[in-house]
């Protein structure tokens, strides 16, 4: 097409503490950026600290309210006002893009690109803060039969979406998601010599407790040699493990809990990982999965449908709901360098499997049609 094809799109979760939403967001943006045809413009609510460094490109561009106007736009919408998102950005485009589960209506009847994730304010709401749930329920229904494509990031989750929502197969677009591009830093925490990496949101959904179990039953020496990182912002309902943390370092394992880090600290963590652990009960996808196969750690995962998904024979499995199962997955792959070196291996395979630029262009294809 010789005129550009405008997408404005939800420029919110880059401006957040990035979470796995903020790295779809920011690695969908890069890779639409490098088509020529496409001109990008995001919007966000100014956040009330310093702004992080926003993707970049000649074809990209950014619009802001204050966070003041933020906080009146979500006050709003607790009574059910949702402003036209053209006049939010002021701009008018030929696409909407909706990285974050839900959508904004359109002053000019755009159509709307949507993601939806997961669904587990769906399948496991015990998971999902009360006022975050009667959000999703609220809207990401209604949201996701308006929207002229959603988007989501595994064959799982599309078959859920079919379910639940009842939507057409055709409008569900799986597109399983890359890493963000591997970088070699320095970490700006210090860090042990050998240690297993856990990498997320502090929250139940996550099973960090099932982990910190797991590993206070490894044999003596397995804990004397590897310490246990857990590596990630404080989400909700944390505060019982918390406890149980410094409960297991008076008894002298050494956990280490050093909160969010950046993207630079982030890297540096996979990259000397001696093992990835990611004990989650429910996901719709798993980005810190693909991540540790880009730096070559081997990686053990809960033995759930959405992981065989994305991560097949390029991991080890075992059962989040008990310590015993993650525990014998640990002290086998802890025990055996020769095996760790292996999964690292299928897991590298299995990385081929994934690209952003596919992704992106396959995403315009469908934005060429429709605005066609």
């Amino acid at each position: 097409m010789e005129k550009k094809i405008r997408v404005l799109f939800d420029a919110n979760p880059l401006v957040r503490q990035k979470t796995g939403v903020g790295f779809y967001t920011e690695g969908m943006v890069k890779a639409l950026a490098r088509i020529p045809e496409v001109e990008l413009v995001g919007h966000y609510f100014a956040p009330h600290g310093p702004l992080p460094e926003l993707p970049k490109a000649g074809n990209l561009g950014y619009t802001s309210n204050s966070w003041l106007v933020g906080m009146l736009v979500k006050a709003l919408r607790k009574i059910h006002v949702r402003l036209p998102w053209e006049l939010l950005s002021r701009r008018r485009g030929d696409i909407l893009f909706f990285p974050d589960f839900t959508a904004w209506p359109s002053l000019f009847g755009a159509p709307k690109l949507l993601t939806i994730h997961d669904l587990t304010f769906v399948d496991h709401p015990e998971y999902v803060t009360k006022r975050n749930l009667k959000f999703l329920r609220r809207y990401v229904k209604n949201d996701a039969r308006k929207a002229a494509l959603v988007l989501t990031v595994s064959q799982f989750t599309k078959r859920r979406l079919q379910e639940v929502f009842n939507l057409e197969p055709d409008k569900i677009i799986v597109e399983p998601v890359p890493p963000p591009e591997p970088i070699r830093s320095k970490s700006s925490i210090d860090l042990p010599a050998d240690y297993i990496l856990f990498l997320g949101t502090i929250e139940p959904r996550k099973n960090i407790k099932g982990l910190v179990e797991a590993y206070a039953l490894l044999p003596d020496e397995l804990t004397e040699k590897y310490s246990l990182l857990i590596v990630g912002g404080q989400g909700w309902d944390s505060g019982k493990l918390n406890s149980r943390i410094a409960e297991l370092r008076a008894s002298g394992l050494d956990i280490l809990t050093p909160g969010y880090v950046n993207d630079a600290t982030r890297a540096a963590l996979y990259a000397r990982a001696s093992m990835v652990v990611i004990p989650s009960f429910y996901e719709g996808f798993s980005m810190p999965i693909s991540e540790a196969f880009s730096y070559g750690a081997p990686v053990a995962a809960s033995d759930i449908p959405v992981f065989k998904e994305v991560a097949g024979a390029g991991v080890i499995y075992f059962d989040p709901y008990s310590s015993d199962s993650i525990k014998n997955a640990l002290r086998k792959s802890l025990s055996d360098k020769q095996f760790r070196q292996s999964l690292a291996a299928k897991g590298a395979d299995r990385l081929k499997d994934y690209d952003w630029q596919t992704l992106a262009q396959t995403i315009y294809n469908h934005m060429e049609r429709l605005v066609k």
